[in-house]
């Protein structure tokens, strides 16, 4: 609360896991009335290549240089897990021309800010030619930034993956993270329609994508 209420600060990223649900929502309509961003809870941060970075996204000082993150490319990327975003930051970086920015939202029932937040950033941003979101079982904001994508012709591209089908063969009631025990049953099948909504978009579009080469960034 002290940070959202600095009138110098616009953006806060926590980190920290296990924070009570009551207060996450505090946290995001404290950030919604003040006009500012909260992201997470249990978010691994957010990365700008080349500008700054907020948490531990991206990992140690080698992996930095390992993905090119001294410099800005053109790819951005969204997820709610810490480990699969320094993946993709890799992937980007190995097989493209790197990104622009990285956030972790975390995987939090009540997260302050979701994928369309960032989504509509990344599309008044000229430098990120292409997102990726990974998205995870449980929740409605892969379907929400399939619907943002689908309502009209968008400059970005977006490349999206929903993780986690595999929980769907687990007795209900089994815990898995970061989808709490009490609300697996009332999230079943969810993962599969959240990831028909986003195929269904993407079949919409797909005259808009193409493969994408290292040597024809410049195409994005």
């Amino acid at each position: 609360m002290e940070a959202l209420a600095d009138p110098k600060i616009k953006l806060v990223s926590m980190i920290t896991e296990g924070v009570p649900e009551k207060d996450s929502k505090r946290l995001s309509l404290e950030a919604k009335k003040l006009g500012k961003v909260f992201n997470g809870p249990s978010a691994i941060g957010i990365i700008s290549a080349g500008e700054c970075r907020l948490g531990v996204i991206g990992g140690a000082f080698d992996n930095l240089i390992l993905s090119k993150l001294h410099r800005p490319g053109s790819f951005g990327v969204i997820t709610k897990s810490g480990g699969l975003s320094n993946e993709i930051i890799w992937i980007c970086s190995q097989f493209a021309d790197g990104i622009t920015t990285a956030i972790g939202i975390g995987g939090d029932a009540y997260p302050g800010s979701d994928y369309v937040t960032y989504l509509e950033m990344f599309e008044k941003d000229p430098q990120t030619k292409a997102v990726i979101i990974v998205g995870e079982m449980g929740g409605d904001l892969e379907e929400r930034a399939a619907e943002w994508f689908g309502e009209k012709k968008r400059r970005i591209k977006l490349i999206a993956v929903v993780s986690g089908y595999c929980q769907e063969q687990l007795p209900e009631g089994d815990e898995v993270r970061p989808c709490r025990r009490e609300r697996r049953t009332a999230r079943r099948g969810l993962g599969p329609k959240q990831g028909r909504r986003l195929e269904e978009i993407g079949r919409y579009r797909a005259g808009d994508l193409r493969r994408t080469r290292p040597d024809d960034q410049a195409g994005l």
